[in-house]
């Protein structure tokens, strides 16, 4: 059986701000929280209201660039142990939320609903990433991903679900070729 989480939001930093102040001046409106950012950037506000909650830091990189602090399997293991508990509690409303809410939220939410679901529900979590996203151009961080699948033992399913919803653009060459002679 699936976790029944009535409310589940993806967003930029400024939306999760924004959502959490949602509540007819209450605090707080969401039972849980993941909130990503670039190392010494601050959550958003309102973010120290929520019960559980957790933050982690880390650039908006898909490979271990130099200058760049790349997600890592520890970062990983947080967010499932995080998905667990959140379970365990039976937790309803959770936002989750980086700078943009493009690439990092949706990747963290598209493995905590992978973890929630279960195995062989990739894709219901992925679409249930793209329903929930307050964002509409998303593209969930690949590393992130290949980290979580390897870890979470899933053989390659969260990636051939990621590829199959964001397939990978064309090259610059392939693109110039395509639109040669295309005036705007």
């Amino acid at each position: 059986m699936m976790h029944p989480i009535k409310e589940f939001v993806v967003s930029s930093k400024k939306q999760a701000t924004r959502k959490m102040k949602e509540n007819n001046g209450r605090w707080p409106r969401f039972d849980s929280c993941i909130s990503i950012g670039d190392p010494g950037q601050k959550p958003p506000y309102g973010f120290r209201f929520i019960p559980y909650r957790m933050r982690l830091e880390f650039d908006d990189v898909d490979s271990n660039e130099i200058g760049f602090s790349a997600p890592c399997e520890d970062d990983i293991s947080r967010i499932l142990n995080f998905a667990q508990l959140s379970k365990k509690r039976g937790d309803q409303s959770i936002i989750v939320n980086c700078e943009a809410g493009i690439s990092r939220s949706t990747a963290a939410a598209y493995i905590f609903l992978c973890h929630v679901y279960g195995i062989g529900k990739e894709n219901e979590a992925m679409l249930k990433v793209i329903e929930s996203s307050e964002v509409q151009e998303i593209c969930p961080n690949e590393l992130m991903i290949k980290i979580a699948d390897k870890k979470m033992k899933r053989n390659g399913k969260m990636i051939k679900v990621f590829d199959y919803h964001f397939p990978e653009l064309p090259s610059p060459e392939n693109l110039n070729e395509k639109y040669k002679g295309l005036r705007v």
